[in-house]
């Protein structure tokens, strides 16, 4: 058989598999939380109303490609809200008051995505930006988190994306954790400290 004729065969085969593949890949995610987090002394008395922005440039309608087949991985989240809640979560492990009307923590995130070749890498990019009530920026600080897999089939993809943006959405949230500059930028604005409870 020609070199010729294995690669028509090839390439009927390929076309074969694509065609009865969806274009989309769908996947939900679930908040992320560390284990094991250690209370910031004093953080109870700062009250942070978390938001999210979603500042994404490229790659808006998706969260990663299969290359071989030109698969589309779609998230079922909002993923700024995703990595926001996460963000919040963080907070309140750390001892932080999450609610209204305290310091603005704003989530901007930059890049949320699963790129496979024969490889996977996957990588999530987000930049916190603590603000007072009167807008002044506090403390602004950008985080990475990535992980990387083995070779990519057609079969579990999704599942296979999930768990590894999950793994680097929690490698970020590990930088978030070790930050003690973000820490003290934090803790250092008492006009934004929660009012004691009075005794009865």
């Amino acid at each position: 058989m020609t070199n010729r004729r294995l690669l028509l065969i090839g390439f009927a085969l390929h076309s074969i598999l694509l065609s009865g593949c969806s274009s989309t890949i769908d996947v939900s995610f679930e908040n992320s939380r560390l284990p094991g987090i250690a209370a910031v002394p004093g953080a109870e008395r700062v009250r942070l109303d978390v938001v999210a922005r979603d500042a994404r440039v490229q790659f808006k309608d998706r969260v990663g490609t299969l290359r071989h087949n030109a698969q589309k991985i779609v998230a079922n989240n909002d993923v700024a809200d995703l990595v926001r809640s996460s963000v919040e979560q963080l907070f309140k492990d750390q001892g932080f008051t999450v609610a209204a009307g305290g310091l603005i923590v704003t989530t901007e995130v930059q890049n949320f995505y699963f790129d496979s070749n024969f490889g996977s890498t996957s990588s999530v990019i987000f930049t916190l930006r603590a603000r007072d009530l009167t807008g002044r920026t506090l403390y602004s600080h950008g985080y990475e988190g990535s992980a990387e897999g083995g070779l990519v089939g057609a079969l579990g993809v999704g599942e296979k994306a999930k768990r590894e943006l999950k793994a680097a959405l929690d490698d970020a949230l590990r930088k978030v954790n070790q930050d003690t500059s973000l820490q003290r930028a934090l803790l250092s604005s008492s006009a934004q400290s929660v009012p004691a409870t009075p005794n009865i």
